[in-house]
């Protein structure tokens, strides 16, 4: 999920600001995958969204909890992951 906070060059930037940025683009991740989530829920039966609802709050408190580039940058490749996986059910 490529969004319009996504940066990669991070060398020009102070910290607060790379930090502000990875956190807006993983809300804006985690919006995406909840929309997508309730949209195959309501196209399938055997979806479980209470157990994505879950998967995705849990990486939202985790990103509101951290400053850690690290952490961060890994809570962003998780939501690529949901995604992808996410996108096996449609």
């Amino acid at each position: 999920m490529a969004g319009k906070y996504e940066m990669t060059d991070f060398t020009d930037e102070p910290i607060e600001v790379i930090i502000g940025n990875l956190r807006k683009g993983i809300a804006s991740d985690c919006h995406n995958l909840l929309a997508s989530a309730r949209k195959v829920n309501a196209e399938r039966r055997c979806f479980n969204l209470k157990a994505w609802e879950g998967r995705i709050t849990k990486v939202r408190e985790a990103e509101l909890a951290t400053y850690s580039l690290r952490d961060l940058n890994t809570l962003k490749k998780e939501c690529q992951l949901m995604s992808a996986q996410l996108a096996n059910f449609k």
